[in-house]
């Protein structure tokens, strides 16, 4: 509940501050920064301190459920110039505090858990440290003896070199009551008696000190811790200031002006730095604080700093703290009639529908996400474009009413915001076996693969032939992949293909479309054959053929008188892409005609006698490799000499 509280304070800060201070927890005080590790930047003086070191740690406590932290409680001790503190909760920011102690009201059991804090110099994130943790329990039960009751606790004490500490005391009661002091986070060894006494003061001595006292019954024991307080050792010949006023505490309602902050002093050269919650405010380096139009983020422990200097030396000392509380006037919060309900987009969509409804006066709205502040969120529904992966998280709505002045605030639901990863683009392509030309009679193979189409979708294949429309095909893959292989064998298949695929979406939404891919399928070869035989070579024979329908041959025209030819035939052929082969007659190669392979005869070892008989013999090409041989009854011989 306390995180909630806290979470709560801080939006009204950050919501409804005028001046852009940090928000103090209410009705807790912030405890005085040791007086010179943060001197104000507007004073004459030393050179600032620019690196940060931690001094001392933070120390475990264990707390009852309704019990506060207050200052000095669960405190670090670092050193440095306009020291700027984070605390951290179980490794996550934490809202709830702002000064070097850990300030909650009314504890609870979730406020339990390791607290650190993260230490750096205004304007300088950069130089920082980071403490130790250390783990705060809230108990659900109290002791079986109650711990110590502070009536007048630890106060800042400021003395010279040399002088004597006196009056450095704490006043509580306690059932068997003890004591033991501690400096800079060490206990101080003899140090077990209410006041912390010591003769003739070093520079060592300065730094931040408190008192545990412990109490005991029946051997039970109850321990408390009292505020920090800072002991100043000041080597400066110059005196420092004398307060004869302190600042008293002061209590308004948003909207009056806050006045009679004031201290009242006398020193040489007298300056002054107001401080809220620990952090030096802007400008205000008079003997009052004021401030117009106050609010509740005004709420807070102030305190003045003040300087005397004498040339280059200079003291410092600090004034009580004093508590400021502005009250504001009740108002009834917003109504919600519709709560912020859960919300589930894809990556790059829009998101839209994600909205509260209420009503109240003068209701403003402000969306967060994962506890932080969405920058201009600021309407009754939240809306993106395009929604990316990092807006995923827990939302929730502040809806603020006001009215005279006064403020209330109610939160929505907190609900998550799903965004899930876009998916995967589709992807897919088609090829006719990588060419562009095919011939006559040759297997056309068609192969479509593809990756990440959806399991409602359809692909389809379609395209043209010779400008004329075909498909679609719908295909089915398999293992991702289709592939359909077609001998083009008939002549209505020779032509022009142009070929796409589509993948469409259930309700025929395109997708995904691949590009145009053609090939042209060749007619088949029609050639003219011309026979010249080696007698008569200027008189050719000529014969038509379709391709591969008739065969070819060589003719033996002369036989020798011991029975083989002395003359034969040749061939050239002329086919109607204008490719112009002639064939050698005397050696077994094949006759390639438009890309295709073609048959021809040669003589199976001439004639003998005879002219009848099988002498010749036809063999098929097959991808330029002879085929088996085919007998042939020849034409005819001639004989002669």
């Amino acid at each position: 509940m306390l995180g909630r509280i806290s979470r709560t304070i801080g939006l009204l800060s950050l919501l409804f501050s005028m001046t852009g201070l940090l928000l103090g927890a209410v009705g807790c005080s912030s405890k005085n920064p040791p007086a010179n590790l943060n001197n104000n930047s507007n004073t004459s003086g030393p050179s600032p301190i620019t690196s940060v070191a931690i001094t001392g740690q933070l120390i475990a406590r264990t707390i009852v459920v309704g019990e506060s932290l207050a200052d000095g409680d669960f405190c670090v001790i670092a050193s440095g110039d306009q020291l700027v503190y984070q605390w951290f909760k179980d490794g996550s920011p934490f809202a709830g505090s702002y000064g070097a102690c850990l300030l909650i009201n009314n504890a609870q059991i979730s406020d339990s858990g390791i607290y650190k804090v993260r230490v750096s110099i205004a304007g300088a994130a950069s130089s920082a440290a980071e403490s130790l943790g250390a783990r705060l329990t809230v108990q659900t039960t109290a002791p079986a003896v109650n711990p110590a009751v502070i009536t007048a606790n630890l106060q800042n004490k400021t003395v010279t070199v040399g002088d004597d500490l006196t009056g450095f005391c704490v006043t509580a009661t306690g059932s068997n009551l003890a004591y033991q002091w501690f400096h800079n986070s060490s206990p101080i060894a003899g140090a077990t008696t209410k006041c912390y006494n010591k003769t003739n003061v070093q520079t060592s001595d300065g730094g931040l000190y408190f008192v545990r006292l412990t109490t005991s019954l029946n051997g039970a024991s109850a321990v408390k811790d009292s505020a920090t307080a800072t002991l100043t050792v000041s080597t400066s010949t110059v005196q420092p200031a004398t307060i004869t006023a302190q600042p008293p505490n002061r209590t308004l309602n948003v909207g009056e002006n806050l006045t009679g902050l004031c201290v009242t002093a006398t020193g040489t050269n007298l300056t002054y730095q107001w401080y809220k919650n620990g952090n030096a405010l802007s400008g205000a380096t008079a003997n009052c604080f004021n401030k117009n139009n106050a609010q509740t983020t005004d709420s807070g422990t102030y305190f003045v700093r003040l300087k005397t200097t004498n040339g280059s030396a200079s003291t410092t000392k600090d004034s009580n703290n004093a508590s400021v509380t502005v009250n504001q006037p009740s108002v009834a919060p917003a109504v919600i009639t519709a709560n912020l309900q859960a919300k589930t987009v894809t990556e790059g969509n829009a998101l839209s529908g994600f909205c509260v409804t209420a009503t109240g006066s003068n209701l403003t709205y402000q969306w967060f996400k994962n506890g932080a502040p969405v920058t201009g969120a600021t309407a009754s529904c939240f809306n993106k474009t395009s929604v990316q992966l990092s807006d995923a998280g827990n939302y929730f709505v502040l809806l603020t009413t006001s009215a005279n002045g006064a403020h209330a605030t109610k939160e929505s639901a907190t609900v998550a915001l799903t965004v899930n990863p876009k998916p995967a683009p589709i992807s897919c392509t088609y090829s006719m076996g990588g060419q562009s030309a095919i011939n006559f009679g040759s297997t056309l193979v068609e192969t479509i693969q593809c990756a990440n189409v959806p399991s409602t979708a359809t692909i389809e294949l379609l395209g043209t032939k010779d400008g004329n429309a075909q498909g679609p095909w719908t295909i089915t893959l398999s293992a991702g992949k289709w592939t359909r292989s077609t001998v083009m064998s008939q002549e209505s298949m020779v032509g022009k293909y142009i070929r796409h695929v589509d993948v469409l979406s259930s309700s025929g939404n395109l997708l995904f479309q691949t590009l145009d891919v053609t090939v042209t399928v060749r007619p088949p070869a029609n050639c003219t054959f011309a026979l010249y035989s080696n007698l008569n070579p200027t008189t050719p024979k000529s014969v038509a053929i379709a391709h591969k329908t008739t065969k070819l041959f060589y003719n033996c025209i002369s036989q020798h008188w011991d029975g083989y030819c002395t003359a034969f035939e040749t061939v050239n052929v002329t086919c109607n892409n204008g490719e112009m082969t002639k064939v050698n007659t005397s050696g077994n190669s094949c006759l390639v005609v438009n890309g295709w392979d073609d048959s021809y005869y040669v003589p199976h070892g001439g004639l003998k006698g005879s002219c009848l008989g099988d002498d010749y013999v036809s063999q098929q090409c097959v991808n330029g490799t002879l085929g088996a041989a085919e007998i042939f009854t020849p034409r005819g011989c001639w004989s002669g000499g």
